[in-house]
């Protein structure tokens, strides 16, 4: 006899979980969480949020209106100095606007005018100014020779000397021919003191600057040489001519 097996009911079924409902799940619950990590945060420091974000939209408007002052100060400094015409107008605007970038211009013609008025004095203390400011090298050279040219105009000539002589050995000249220029003043004043030794000292120094600027691809005009040479040859027949005479 075949005994019949007993029939085990069903349970219920288990299904497997599904792999991304549950990541899903997972990543929203994240969110949240960190959404309330947020939130808490915000609640408890939005005060230095909002001081934070004060300071950085004052800061903004200080800049900015800064930028603006500076602009039209800059503005109304071109338009005075380019504008004034006569003596007057440029003293008074180089007085409000001495340190603009374009001052220096104002203070060269300022010299110009004055030294046609000889106001040599006045003229050598813009050409002080001018030396003082933050001026390019090849410039400050030039206003350094047009000083002791005024120097000597203004009747300073061994000062003017001196001046000359020490520009000429300045080792950080631009260019090569503003020594020998120096030089060659610095001689003709000399002589014109009948200081003869220091005059023939300098005059040599021209020519041999420009002997030096030969062997250098020729960078420097001859009419320095030139000058320092017809110079020495006047001290040098001085002698002879006096013996002659003798």
């Amino acid at each position: 006899m075949v005994k019949k097996r007993r029939s085990i009911p069903a349970g219920p079924v288990v299904k497997k979980p599904r792999r991304k409902r549950d990541l899903d799940k997972q990543i929203g619950s994240s969110l949240f969480d960190d959404f309330d990590k947020f939130e808490q945060f915000f609640l408890t420091h939005w005060k230095k949020f909002c001081f934070a974000g004060g300071a950085i939209v004052v800061l903004a408007a200080v800049w900015g209106i800064g930028s603006l002052i500076q602009q039209n100060s800059n503005n109304k400094a071109v338009t005075a100095l380019n504008s004034a015409s006569s003596m007057e107008e440029l003293v008074a605007a180089i007085d409000e606007f001495g340190d603009s970038k374009i001052a220096n211009e104002a203070r060269l013609r300022l010299v110009t005018m004055l030294e046609s008025a000889g106001n040599y004095d006045d003229a050598i203390a813009q050409l002080d100014a001018v030396l003082d400011s933050d001026c390019p090298d090849e410039q400050r050279t030039q206003v350094a020779i047009s000083r002791a040219y005024l120097m000597e105009r203004a009747g300073k000539v061994s000062e003017a000397a001196a001046v000359f002589a020490e520009i000429a050995q300045d080792p950080n000249l631009p260019v090569q021919e503003y020594a020998a220029q120096a030089y060659y003043n610095a001689g003709r004043l000399y002589l014109s003191l009948g200081d003869n030794a220091n005059a023939v000292k300098y005059l040599n120094q021209a020519r041999a600057g420009f002997k030096f600027a030969e062997a250098q691809a020729g960078m420097q005009d001859p009419f320095w040489y030139a000058m320092a040479a017809k110079l020495l040859d006047q001290i040098n027949s001085a002698p002879a001519a006096a013996a002659t005479e003798k």
